[in-house]
């Protein structure tokens, strides 16, 4: 009986559901027998740090080590990826000698509350626009997180979807400034409240009765 007990054949690479090849359950990604991962992708993304860590400690002051993070939106979806490049260096400020990065960059995406507005079909071709970046060294390093183009406080407003109805344009300019790393913080905000402030169709109905 024992023996009819179905074992997968590994894991999802994208969020690590044990499976075999075929749709993941979890997250709904495509995995080929020849994508599947053998291991949990967490054990192997620790199984891979411990290595970088065991040639990285020792030679890093030497070489003046610093692990570079960059930030980067998508105008068009609003979406967010960083990605860690690990270079090395002479110490002290000195000149970049190499840096390793492609296999030992790591890509993550953040959700934004813009997204769905912007990108309903979830079809978007990214385009990223980098806003910032910062290094941590074990000799020196380096801080430049810039602000965040698309950071806003009212698309998570339950009422942000009416705003974005009467305001046909405002994806455009979202997107647009964006683009052009400019800030929609203060300009969606002082809409989004005036929009607000302004009295409704049944407001409005019963103040004329």
């Amino acid at each position: 009986m024992a023996e009819d007990v179905y074992k997968p054949e590994g894991f999802c690479p994208h969020c690590g559901y044990r499976m075999s090849a075929g749709r993941c359950p979890e997250c709904g990604s495509d995995v080929s027998a020849r994508n599947l991962a053998k291991i949990h992708p967490t054990r192997r993304r620790r199984r891979r740090l411990l290595i970088a860590a065991a040639i990285i400690i020792p030679i890093g002051p030497l070489l003046g080590y610093v692990r570079a993070t960059t930030a980067w939106v998508c105008p068009n979806c609003a979406e967010h990826e960083f990605r860690t490049i690990h270079i090395f260096r002479l110490p002290f400020g000195g000149p970049e000698l190499f840096r390793l990065q492609g296999r030992i960059r790591e890509g993550w995406q953040r959700p934004d509350p813009l997204t769905p507005y912007l990108d309903p079909e979830g079809n978007c071709q990214h385009q990223w626009r980098g806003f910032g970046w910062s290094g941590e060294g074990l000799l020196d390093g380096w801080r430049g997180i810039g602000l965040d183009p698309a950071l806003n406080s009212v698309a998570s407003e339950p009422d942000f979807g009416h705003f974005v109805a009467d305001h046909p344009d405002v994806l455009d300019r979202i997107r647009k400034s964006i683009r052009k790393r400019v800030a929609i913080k203060a300009w969606l905000y002082e809409e989004y409240m005036d929009w607000k402030d302004e009295p409704s169709c049944d407001e409005q109905d019963s103040g004329g009765n």
